[in-house]
């Protein structure tokens, strides 16, 4: 027998960092629910969960998260994931089609990945041209991202998909150091769509491929956006708004 509190319309309600960790990890908060924050969450008991490797990033490539999460304009601070041995690691690891993460800020977390690293999302892709998966309004205040592979961002590690991928209306503020695709908002774009945003952050890649907003973009499409003070330091192809920018022929 387990209890969900739910609104109305059977959104599911959460109000801890306990019944954060709950999606994808207990039946009554499964992986293709639909969630929305009812108050800001202190998630600083992170740093010790786990034998110190925190908090367990929520879907994977095998599983994705591919319900909708709407932050309703609160905060998640304090969040602390170290698994720099892992890929796809982030508040939420893999995001798969459909899946829409909206309306929220996440301020002083460090995240710790191996490649498609990102403080709210590791990596969001779907197969099909016509299921979009979609990261809006959201915000990463003073975060640290540290990869020790490819693909990491302070918001998104990589997002992939014929420009069903988006990120929209986000910001970024903070230090992350990666090896290559390395970017203050996005690392890799892939040919999805970014639009609408900027990044304020201190970006070091010691590949190639790093930008103060974005690391790389394959074929996607950039508006609107923009990149602040930013110190980017990368072996090649480093770009105060995009590492490299190619369209497939």
């Amino acid at each position: 027998i387990f209890l969900i509190e739910a609104n109305s319309y059977g959104v599911i309600q959460i109000d801890s960092i306990q019944n954060l960790q709950k999606i994808g990890n207990d039946p009554g908060y499964p992986l293709d629910g639909e969630y929305e924050l009812t108050q800001d969450i202190d998630a600083s008991a992170t740093r010790t969960w786990n034998s110190g490797a925190g908090f367990n990033p929520i879907g994977t490539e095998a599983s994705p998260f591919v319900g909708t999460f709407d932050g309703k304009g609160y905060k998640i601070t304090g969040l602390y994931i170290n698994r720099s041995s892992t890929d796809n690691v982030g508040l939420f690891g893999y995001v798969g089609k459909r899946g829409d993460i909206w309306n929220l800020t996440v301020e002083n977390a460090t995240v710790k990945g191996k490649g498609a690293t990102g403080i709210i999302v590791g990596q969001m892709k779907t197969d099909l041209d016509y299921e979009a998966v979609i990261v809006s309004n959201c915000h990463v205040i003073n975060g640290t991202v540290v990869a020790s592979g490819d693909r990491s961002g302070l918001l998104v590690g990589w997002m992939w998909n014929n420009r069903q991928a988006v990120v929209e209306n986000c910001t970024s503020s903070g230090t992350i150091t990666g090896t290559g695709l390395v970017g203050g908002l996005v690392g890799d774009c892939g040919n999805g769509i970014v639009r609408n945003s900027w990044s304020k952050a201190i970006v070091t890649g010691t590949g190639t491929e790093v930008g103060g907003l974005i690391g790389r973009n394959a074929g996607g499409a950039v508006y609107n956006c923009y990149s602040e003070l930013n110190k980017v330091k990368g072996y090649n192809q480093v770009g105060g708004l995009i590492g490299h920018s190619y369209r497939y022929e």
